[in-house]
Protein backbone atom coordinates (compact mmCIF):
# COMPACT_ATOMS: atom_id res chain seq x y z
CA UNK A 1 0.00 0.00 0.00
CA UNK A 2 1.32 3.42 -0.97
CA UNK A 3 1.36 6.00 1.84
CA UNK A 4 2.34 9.66 1.65
CA UNK A 5 5.79 10.67 2.84
CA UNK A 6 5.69 13.04 5.79
CA UNK A 7 8.06 15.93 6.06
CA UNK A 8 8.46 19.22 7.86
CA UNK A 9 6.83 20.10 11.15
CA UNK A 10 5.33 23.47 10.19
CA UNK A 11 2.84 24.48 7.51
CA UNK A 12 3.07 28.08 6.35
CA UNK A 13 -0.31 29.26 5.10
CA UNK A 14 -1.12 32.90 4.36
CA UNK A 15 1.68 34.12 6.65
CA UNK A 16 0.42 31.96 9.52
CA UNK A 17 2.33 29.03 10.94
CA UNK A 18 0.21 26.06 11.92
CA UNK A 19 1.51 23.05 13.79
CA UNK A 20 1.62 19.93 11.67
CA UNK A 21 -0.20 17.91 14.28
CA UNK A 22 -0.37 14.14 14.59
CA UNK A 23 -4.11 14.33 13.88
CA UNK A 24 -3.34 15.86 10.47
CA UNK A 25 -0.95 13.01 9.70
CA UNK A 26 -3.58 10.45 10.72
CA UNK A 27 -6.26 12.21 8.64
CA UNK A 28 -3.97 12.25 5.60
CA UNK A 29 -3.19 8.57 6.04
CA UNK A 30 -6.90 7.72 6.35
CA UNK A 31 -7.69 9.84 3.31
CA UNK A 32 -4.95 8.21 1.21
CA UNK A 33 -6.13 4.75 2.19
CA UNK A 34 -9.74 5.60 1.26
CA UNK A 35 -8.76 7.11 -2.11
CA UNK A 36 -6.43 4.24 -2.87
CA UNK A 37 -9.21 1.75 -2.11
CA UNK A 38 -11.61 3.60 -4.43
CA UNK A 39 -9.24 4.62 -7.27
CA UNK A 40 -6.19 2.34 -6.95
CA UNK A 41 -2.66 3.71 -7.17
CA UNK A 42 -2.23 7.48 -7.58
CA UNK A 43 -2.34 8.71 -11.19
CA UNK A 44 0.54 11.02 -10.34
CA UNK A 45 2.91 11.76 -7.48
CA UNK A 46 5.05 14.88 -7.27
CA UNK A 47 7.26 16.28 -4.57
CA UNK A 48 4.37 18.01 -2.81
CA UNK A 49 1.12 16.33 -3.86
CA UNK A 50 -0.34 13.08 -5.09
CA UNK A 51 -3.29 12.82 -7.46
CA UNK A 52 -6.02 10.22 -7.48
CA UNK A 53 -8.90 10.11 -9.88
CA UNK A 54 -10.67 8.79 -12.92
CA UNK A 55 -11.41 9.93 -16.46
CA UNK A 56 -13.53 12.85 -15.21
CA UNK A 57 -12.04 14.15 -11.95
CA UNK A 58 -8.67 14.37 -10.21
CA UNK A 59 -8.16 14.83 -6.46
CA UNK A 60 -4.85 16.53 -5.57
CA UNK A 61 -3.83 15.54 -2.04
CA UNK A 62 -1.04 17.33 -0.16
CA UNK A 63 1.75 14.96 0.90
CA UNK A 64 3.75 17.54 2.83
CA UNK A 65 3.25 21.08 4.12
CA UNK A 66 4.16 22.65 0.78
CA UNK A 67 1.37 20.61 -0.84
CA UNK A 68 -1.17 22.41 1.36
CA UNK A 69 0.20 25.71 0.05
CA UNK A 70 0.15 24.51 -3.58
CA UNK A 71 -3.50 23.48 -3.38
CA UNK A 72 -4.46 26.91 -2.02
CA UNK A 73 -2.24 28.71 -4.56
CA UNK A 74 -3.60 26.77 -7.52
CA UNK A 75 -7.21 27.39 -6.47
CA UNK A 76 -6.54 31.12 -5.91
CA UNK A 77 -4.96 31.36 -9.38
CA UNK A 78 -8.03 29.74 -10.94
CA UNK A 79 -10.51 31.78 -8.91
CA UNK A 80 -8.75 35.10 -9.65
CA UNK A 81 -8.00 34.46 -13.33
CA UNK A 82 -8.62 37.25 -15.83
CA UNK A 83 -9.06 37.47 -19.58
CA UNK A 84 -5.25 37.82 -19.80
CA UNK A 85 -4.60 34.61 -17.81
CA UNK A 86 -3.65 31.44 -19.65
CA UNK A 87 -6.52 28.90 -19.76
CA UNK A 88 -6.69 26.80 -16.58
CA UNK A 89 -8.43 23.54 -15.76
CA UNK A 90 -11.57 24.06 -13.68
CA UNK A 91 -11.02 23.35 -10.00
CA UNK A 92 -12.39 23.85 -6.51
CA UNK A 93 -11.36 23.11 -2.93
CA UNK A 94 -13.18 20.64 -0.73
CA UNK A 95 -12.38 19.93 2.89
CA UNK A 96 -12.16 16.30 4.03
CA UNK A 97 -11.12 15.68 7.64
CA UNK A 98 -9.62 19.20 7.77
CA UNK A 99 -7.47 18.48 4.69
CA UNK A 100 -7.96 20.92 1.77
CA UNK A 101 -8.29 18.79 -1.37
CA UNK A 102 -8.03 20.37 -4.81
CA UNK A 103 -10.64 18.80 -7.09
CA UNK A 104 -9.87 19.38 -10.76
CA UNK A 105 -11.37 18.32 -14.04
CA UNK A 106 -9.34 15.54 -15.67
CA UNK A 107 -6.99 16.79 -18.39
CA UNK A 108 -5.39 14.54 -21.02
CA UNK A 109 -1.78 15.74 -21.52
CA UNK A 110 -0.76 16.67 -25.05
CA UNK A 111 2.67 16.38 -26.71
CA UNK A 112 5.07 19.31 -26.49
CA UNK A 113 4.83 20.06 -30.21
CA UNK A 114 1.02 20.38 -29.97
CA UNK A 115 1.05 22.82 -27.06
CA UNK A 116 0.39 26.53 -27.62
CA UNK A 117 3.00 29.24 -27.08
CA UNK A 118 1.44 30.30 -23.75
CA UNK A 119 2.37 26.86 -22.37
CA UNK A 120 5.91 28.24 -21.96
CA UNK A 121 4.55 30.07 -18.89
CA UNK A 122 3.27 26.86 -17.28
CA UNK A 123 5.57 24.78 -15.07
CA UNK A 124 6.99 21.97 -17.21
CA UNK A 125 4.40 22.81 -19.91
CA UNK A 126 1.79 20.80 -18.03
CA UNK A 127 -1.06 21.41 -20.44
CA UNK A 128 -3.60 19.19 -22.10
CA UNK A 129 -7.16 18.89 -23.35
CA UNK A 130 -10.26 18.80 -21.21
CA UNK A 131 -13.34 16.74 -22.12
CA UNK A 132 -14.51 19.50 -24.48
CA UNK A 133 -11.17 19.55 -26.32
CA UNK A 134 -10.04 22.90 -24.92
CA UNK A 135 -6.30 23.17 -24.16
CA UNK A 136 -5.75 24.23 -20.54
CA UNK A 137 -3.02 24.16 -17.88
CA UNK A 138 -3.51 21.43 -15.30
CA UNK A 139 -0.69 22.21 -12.86
CA UNK A 140 -0.13 25.89 -12.27
CA UNK A 141 0.90 26.02 -8.60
Amino acid sequence: MWLPPMGMDVIEKDKLSLEYEQETVENLTDLFMALQKKYGQPVGVGGKRAAFGNSRTVFKIPINPQGFHDNAWEYRNYKNRTAKSFPMARCRIIDIKDIPILVMEHIAPIPYDESPKWADWVDCRQVGKNRKGKIVAFDYA
